[in-house]
């Protein structure tokens, strides 16, 4: 994936320098830095965190709940007759399975939540890029982190632009929503 990638940057950076190499004008943005410093990347981590924070609580009890009933199986061993005995050792299974299916679950919602996150900002981010790369005459604009990019001039990194407007108009757009309830 990164040969195609690399192999498509450089045939775009050819065509361009055989175009016009005067007219040629490169920049760079992080977006995981945009990502993670945008006023809303903030609110996503936050909310991605007390998610996180909620769903460990509730393995803690799922496993509290697991604990307690091996303790009572160990205790009681001696005194119940075996049917008794079976019967808390599926109820344990069943306890442990719960415990699993919940934790997947968790996962799965997790990743959902946060994927939803990042494909919704960087969706907005990328047309606020593609803007200033208009408005400003950039010929071409590179991922930092994905693009095989060891080093490239602070002048030429656009993701403090980026940050700056992406918040502007999610301020903008969160004044509309309140004045509109």
């Amino acid at each position: 994936m990164r040969k195609t990638v690399f192999v498509i940057i450089l045939s775009v950076f050819a065509l361009a320098l055989s175009a016009q190499a005067s007219d040629l004008k490169i920049a760079c943005v992080d977006l995981n830095r945009a990502l993670n410093q945008s006023d809303e990347g903030k609110k996503a981590i936050k909310i991605l965190e007390e998610m996180r924070r909620a769903n460990k609580e509730r393995l803690i009890k799922k496993n509290e709940e697991i604990k307690k009933i091996e303790e009572e199986i160990a205790k009681q061993a001696s005194i119940l007759n075996p049917e008794a005995i079976k019967k808390k050792k599926e109820e344990r299974e069943k306890l442990i399975r719960d415990f699993q299916r919940l934790r997947q679950d968790s996962q799965d919602e997790y990743r959902k939540k946060e994927n939803d996150f990042v494909q919704k900002i960087f969706g907005e981010m990328r047309v606020i890029l593609t803007e200033i790369a208009d408005k400003e005459g950039y010929t071409v604009v590179f991922e930092k982190n994905e693009s095989g990019i060891l080093y490239i001039s602070k002048k030429l990194d656009l993701t403090d632009k980026l940050i700056s407007e992406f918040n502007k108009r999610a301020s903008k757009k969160a004044g509309k929503s309140k004045k509109s309830k």
